[in-house]
């Protein structure tokens, strides 16, 4: 009985991980939007934000 609840355990946090691993995409591309959508409305010029960014990546 305990290798069935023990197998059974182990499949579910492989399905889980699998899952989670199919949704990040999506959920990200969710938050990014709603970031930018935030930053836009607000009236930040994203695309200064941008290469702001993309000059400290460059520094580090």
């Amino acid at each position: 009985m305990l290798e069935k609840i023990s197998c059974t355990l182990s499949c579910f946090a492989a399905f889980s991980r699998a899952r989670l691993a199919q949704a990040v995409p999506t959920y990200l591309a969710i938050v990014r939007r709603l970031v930018f959508d935030h930053l836009e409305r607000e009236g930040v010029d994203v695309a200064k934000l941008a290469a702001a960014w993309q000059r400290i990546a460059q520094a580090t």
